[in-house]
Order: C-alpha cells, then structure tokens, then sequence
C-alpha cells in the first residue's frame, strides 16, 4: 500500500512539472495536463486519508498494546496455570501449595521446594508489581503482643539488608529449620516488609480441623465414614468460599487505611483448593449444596467478579511439573490448557 503511495505522488511530481513547462511554453494542451494533474490530486487527497485510517484501525484492533508492559515471571519459580481480567488494576495472585504434614508437622517431598518457588514468586511480585499484602490461608490476625524472643523469626534480626535477594542455599536453609515453625510467607514479611491479612473464617477452620482428626479415628469401610468425608469436603468448600468472599474486603480495607499502596494481593492456598476456586470464578457463582447434619445449601455470586477484581493463579515450578499431583487435584486439564497461554502477571 506504501509503494502505491510513492508511485502516486511521484507521478503528481511529474505532471505538476510537466503541466508548469507546458504553461510557460503557451501549449493548448496545457489546460488538459493540468486537468489531469487535479484530477489525481483530488484521488490523492481523498483516498489516501481513507486508507491509512482503514490500515490503523485494523492494526489497533489486532496489535492492541497492553495497558503496561512488565517481564514475565521466570519459568523456574512457577507457571500461571488460570487469568481473568488481566487488565484490571485490582488484582488478587492465587499461590497453590503444599503444606507440612498436618499431624507430624514433617515435610512432604515437594515442600521445600514448593516454599522455597513461593518465596521467589513472592519476590518477583514485589519487585515488578509493588505488591505488598499477603493471605496465607490459616492465618489469624493477633491481638496479643507477642515477645520478640517468642517469635519464630526474631523481629531483632531486620536490618538494613533485609530488602536484598536472598540466595538460594540461605533460603533452603532457613525454611529446613525444623527448630522453630518458618514458612515462605514469614519470610516475605521479614526480608521484603509485607503484610499480612487475614481471609479465613476462625470458626470454619477449627471445625476442619476437629473433623479431620475425628475422621482419622473412624474405619474407612464404614457408611459412618463416608458421611463424614462428605460433610468433610463440604465444610472445606464453605471455608474456600469464605476466603475468596473475604478477599476483596480485606484488600479494599488496607488500601483505605493507606497500608498498602495497590489494590492487589497474594493469596497462597493449598493446591487441592484451586480446582474448586477456577470452577467457582468459570460459573462467577459459589454453590455449595446442604449437608447430611441439616447444613442449609449456601449460593453467592463472586465477590471479586462483581468488584472487578483480575485473579492470577500461579502454581510453583516443583507441583507444575508433577504430572500425578495434578492428576490428583484434579489440575492436569487446567495446566495442559494453559501451556497455550501466553500472558505473564
């Protein structure tokens, strides 16, 4: 389309002159050159303002640029499995993890290294997105102080270094320390200065807790032990409603009183949460059908869908490669999908 364009204002060029010369040598056939000469300068004037019109729109529509343009997070730390609403300027990061052994507190084979790819994601959201908020899920806010010799991490040890990168042995070190309880969430909040903010409902999760021990004492052959499974799984639906429920609140909230600068969150959730939540967000409604005890049914629809919220879910480079814990949490179809996806957070 350009070299038409060059083609015709070239031959312009020519019959101006040509038409000048004929003028200055009192030919007839001047009047018919300059004719022609208007002739092509109207075509010129009215065709070519069209056509890069025509040529802008249909590249704006295909080419559109992101709102901002940001590095996409390394391969190594993790993979972004499910993304809506990338655009929006409140956004919530979805983490799934594994957690330590609930009743020896000993790690599973992949938790370290699942902690560890936390940490680093944690990191590189700090870095390039400013965030600032964290969710674990089973964390409560306190109101007791607690004394610095009491704490897992010495509030004493900060120091002006504290915001450096940690290398990767110093850290594999530190969440291997089986002397005290330290995860990938405490460090973020000791080394990067996040916060934390609580997204579970404490009645629900002690609840889980209790029940799931009770479920440990009944025979799995039993019809006793089926309904409490069910009624189990029920009451782990209802906790992960509440926290995706409770999420934009507690962000909206800290963003008011000015504690962190973005509407934006990281929430880090064991994985076998995810395939729940990617379903809740699909159908933007939660419904959680009525228990064997007399529980009534629960239907909302999605708070973050309504307030506008993007929701990013990242799982760590360790579980993404796993092939039978995807199985398992019923992720395998979800990350085989995204492996066509293109977009980083």
């Amino acid at each position: 389309m350009r070299l038409q364009f060059l083609l015709l204002e070239k031959t312009i060029k020519r019959c101006l002159i040509a038409s000048s010369q004929c003028c200055k040598k009192g030919r007839v056939r001047s009047l018919s050159s300059l004719v022609l000469c208007f002739a092509i300068l109207f075509l010129w004037t009215s065709i070519f303002p069209l056509s890069i019109k025509a040529e802008t729109k249909s590249v704006s529509r295909t080419y559109a640029p992101p709102v901002e343009l940001v590095p996409t997070l390394p391969e190594s730390f993790g993979q972004v499995i499910y993304r809506v609403n990338a655009k929006s300027s409140k956004q919530l990061y979805i983490i799934g993890i594994s957690h330590r052994g609930p009743f020896l507190g000993g790690d599973a084979s992949t938790t370290l290294q699942t902690q560890s790819e936390l940490y680093r994601i944690g990191e590189w959201l700090k870095r390039n997105k400013n965030l600032e908020l964290l969710l674990p899920e089973g964390f409560f806010n306190c109101k007791v102080k607690v004394p610095a010799k009491h704490l897992a991490i010495n509030v004493d040890d900060l120091s002006d270094e504290s915001h450096l990168s940690v290398d990767d042995n110093t850290l594999k070190k530190k969440l291997s320390d089986h002397t005290c309880f330290v995860n990938a969430e405490m460090l973020l909040m000791k080394n990067l200065h996040m916060q934390a903010g609580q997204v579970e409902d404490r009645g629900l999760y002690d609840e889980v807790y209790s029940r799931l021990l009770r479920l440990g004492t009944i025979g799995k052959d039993s019809k006793k032990f089926l309904r409490a499974s069910s009624d189990l799984r029920r009451l782990q639906k209802m906790r992960t409603a509440f926290i995706l429920q409770k999420a934009p609140e507690v962000i909206d909230a800290r963003f008011d009183l000015g504690d962190i600068h973005k509407r934006q969150a990281l929430l880090t959730i064991g994985l076998n949460h995810l395939h729940e939540i990617i379903r809740y967000i699909n159908k933007n409604e939660i419904n959680i059908d009525p228990s064997f005890d007399g529980q009534d049914s629960y239907e909302s629809r999605l708070n973050l869908i309504k307030e506008g919220f993007g929701i990013t879910i990242i799982i760590p480079q360790v579980l993404a490669s796993d092939r039978t814990v995807l199985e398992m949490t019923g992720l395998d179809r979800i990350h085989m999908a995204s492996l066509q996806a293109t977009d980083s957070p």
